[in-house]
């Protein structure tokens, strides 16, 4: 048997979990400055998140947030929702449901973004962002059906968004690197 086969199966089994009706995290972008001690400061004075737009039954931004759990390698696993101002003064996150317009991440971490109430399908734009309002990750979370906060599955799904904004080490970095000392 060839050795190329192997990879070909793996290839083709792994073009078809990712398929259509698949959940999709794309626009992933880690910046090289992106520090993981960051997310545990952001957890430790209470994970404050800005939640804007909500999912199809129109759940608060509160009810949102209890549903959520941030990834395993964070001690403290829960987000608060917190109003734009409030969440701006440390390291915080930023979700926007059925974003509207022109989303960016830097527009995202200043509050300058608007989200809507989802339809059939669910998306979800993410910013993880320095106190400084600067994005070090972005990502959107696309899911071909529109799941509720009170979906047992829906703080499952949405973990697939969190850890790729809040990754336990920076892939930019390389290994062994702490604050640009490579």
């Amino acid at each position: 048997m060839s050795r190329i086969a192997p990879i070909l199966t793996a290839a083709a089994l792994l073009c078809a979990c990712a398929g259509p009706g698949a959940d999709v995290v794309t626009r992933n972008d880690i910046s090289p400055n992106y520090q993981p001690i960051w997310v545990s400061v952001f957890s430790g004075a209470g994970g404050q998140a800005t939640i804007l737009g909500s999912t199809s039954d129109g759940a608060s931004a509160d009810e949102i947030a209890a549903a959520i759990r941030l990834p395993a390698h964070v001690s403290q696993r829960t987000i608060r929702a917190a109003p734009p101002a409030e969440a701006q003064g440390g390291p915080h996150l930023v979700l926007v449901f059925a974003p509207k317009g022109d989303v960016t991440a830097r527009k995202a971490c200043r509050g300058e973004v608007a989200g809507g109430v989802a339809g059939s399908e669910l998306k979800v734009f993410g910013a993880f962002c320095t106190s400084y309002g600067s994005p070090v990750t972005e990502g959107l979370l696309s899911l071909p059906d529109s799941p509720t906060p009170s979906d047992p599955d829906f703080g499952r799904r949405m973990s697939y968004l969190l850890n790729a904004l809040m990754p336990a080490t920076n892939p930019e970095a390389g290994e062994g690197c702490f604050m640009g000392g490579c």
